[in-house]
């Protein structure tokens, strides 16, 4: 600062010139490289589930200049020549995330993409206007209404300001979720604030839709996970076979099972008169020869009551179970195993797929999220018919 003091007016000005110039070049070259890495997906194997994440966390952006740049990388694939505008300084980064989000709005209304010949007569009605201009021209080519923010502060105390704008129909709604929840809302909590009613509405749907019960803590569902009792608290208790889910149910629970069962055989020998046989479970169990006119088929009774044990769906309470295990994406970069770690969409995955001879059995399932899903299969999938 010392060295810009002494500085002439006309050498620090053309200077500052310059660089401005060259922040607009690197700008530039910085939106075409976040393109590039988009469309390749490179922030999946660094185990992020998304551009917005990588660059949030990986490359220390603030949310805000992620969003605009990833929406300028974005929109720079269906307009090239805004590349040039953005280089001289004819078009922001403020300007583009408003045509971005314009789009969006659009194609979320009408339900239907809005084609390139439209983002770059929008790109081009834009260029050199100042953002009230650039507000005003998109909202009239779009026929939408000039945006209302959202804006969120953060206070010192960790709790946030939130700003929004409702629509008429909204508001109806809300008034009258506060009115029909007034008695709960002042009976907890003395007060019926919009804070309180949407901690009401948000704890009314996630007891509902949340698939990770708090009433379970870890150590009780790994024991569940390994069929084995809790010595704690069933240190005198049997275990009953009906008392665990199919798929954590062991062979000698099916085999007491099928004891206790007796089944019956019936065979015809006149059309008045039936023959009842009973079978122990032992001759159920052992090998058996069945002949047919054209092959011999040998059935394994080991091989038979194994495979019986192995969950042959996902159900809803393994795939519960599953989440509240990992709670998160697991999916994690080779070099630094780094985990993924979002909780955002959410699904179960296959270790070892079931086309490689993949179960169904927890120790083989792990949670991913859908882009990491998704980028494992296609990795697999390349592997295998490579």
């Amino acid at each position: 600062m010392t060295v810009l003091k002494n500085i002439p007016d006309q050498t620090l000005e053309t200077g500052l010139k310059n660089l401005v110039a060259k922040e607009r070049e690197l700008l530039h070259e910085l939106i075409l490289y976040i393109k590039e890495v988009d469309t390749r997906r490179l922030y999946l194997a660094k185990a992020y589930p998304s551009m917005y994440e990588y660059l949030t966390l990986e490359l220390g952006y603030s949310g805000s200049a992620a969003i605009r740049r990833l929406d300028a990388a974005r929109l720079l694939k269906a307009v090239p020549t805004m590349a040039s505008d953005i280089k001289e300084g004819r078009l922001n980064l403020s300007q583009i995330s408003e045509v971005a989000r314009a789009i969006k709005e659009k194609e979320r209304c009408e339900k239907l993409p809005i084609n390139s010949e439209i983002k770059r007569s929008l790109v081009s009605a834009v260029v050199g206007k100042t953002m009230r201009e650039t507000q005003k021209e998109i909202a009239t080519l779009l026929n939408i209404e000039v945006p209302r923010f959202e804006k969120q502060r953060m206070h010192q105390d960790s709790s946030v300001r939130l700003e929004i704008t409702l629509t008429e129909e909204q508001l109806v709604k809300l008034n009258r979720c506060k009115d029909l929840s007034a008695a709960v809302t002042h009976s907890e909590h003395k007060e019926s604030s919009w804070a309180v009613l949407f901690e009401f509405l948000a704890d009314q749907y996630l007891a509902k839709k949340d698939i990770m019960p708090k009433s379970v803590n870890q150590d009780n569902l790994v024991q569940i996970l390994n069929n084995t009792p809790n010595t704690k608290q069933n240190s005198n208790k049997s275990m009953r076979p009906g008392s665990l889910s199919k798929t954590t149910r062991s062979a000698v629970d099916v085999l007491e099972e099928t004891e206790s069962k007796t089944p019956v055989l019936k065979t015809k020998d006149s059309p008045k008169n039936v023959l009842t046989k009973t079978i122990s479970a032992q001759e159920i169990t052992t090998a058996s020869v069945v002949e047919t006119s054209k092959s011999k088929v040998i059935h394994n009774p080991k091989k038979t009551t194994a495979n019986n044990n192995l969950p042959k769906t996902i159900t809803p309470k393994l795939r519960r179970d599953i989440i509240h295990r990992d709670k998160c994406c697991q999916f994690r970069d080779s070099k630094t195993q780094r985990i993924c770690g979002a909780t955002y969409g959410l699904e179960i995955d296959h270790k070892t797929s079931k086309w490689a001879g993949g179960s169904n059995t927890p120790e083989n399932l792990q949670v991913l999220c859908r882009a990491h899903n998704i980028y494992k299969y296609r990795q697999e999938n390349f592997l295998r018919w490579k």
